[in-house]
């Protein structure tokens, strides 16, 4: 095996470390927060909710908002 697929192979594996990692991550804070959540009684809102529409106006005073 020559030198640069050595390096290939050592930098595929640490790219597969680190997303198998974030992922372990990320699925534990998920879960932190679902447990607080549910300890404050409150409900958790993950990836299902999403704005159906969002616009750019004026308020009263002339100021950019956004709105529904």
């Amino acid at each position: 095996m020559s030198g640069l697929e050595i390096i290939s192979v050592v930098i595929l594996g640490g790219l597969l470390w680190l997303w198998f990692d974030s992922t372990r991550v990320h699925e534990i804070a998920v879960e932190r927060a679902r447990n607080q959540c549910r300890a404050n009684e409150v409900q958790f809102l993950d990836d299902t909710v999403a704005l159906a529409n969002i616009k750019p106006e004026r308020d009263k005073d002339g100021r950019l908002i956004l709105s529904q």
